[in-house]
């Protein structure tokens, strides 16, 4: 896996891009708030499926989750991303698809 800026044209990246995102996110804060963000911590929160069934345990849908330790920011996002990827490959080794979206 490679990540990259994407870009509309060379040098002028797509204002949707992820990276680009958080780079006026980061600008506002600086230049509003004077706010600037260093490190940064990210817990992932997802479910596993098998087909349309939800595993449960005990009384209610398993959510699972995974906390990455404070990191800079920048590199916070990367490995968001590798994580994301990683558990989404293994759950498809299990016969299980892991969904991120909020219940």
């Amino acid at each position: 896996m490679t990540l990259a800026d994407m870009c509309i044209e060379p040098s002028k990246p797509w204002e949707y891009c992820p990276r680009e995102v958080f780079r006026r996110v980061v600008k506002i804060l600086k230049d509003e708030f004077d706010l600037v963000v260093y490190v940064v911590g990210i817990e992932i929160e997802f479910y596993l499926l098998k087909s349309v069934i939800r595993y449960t345990r005990k009384l209610g849908k398993v959510k699972y989750k995974i906390v990455l330790g404070y990191t800079e920011a920048s590199t916070a996002i990367i490995s968001l991303i590798y994580a994301c990827e990683v558990i989404k490959s293994v759950s498809r080794q299990h016969g299980m698809m892991a969904t991120f979206v909020p219940k």
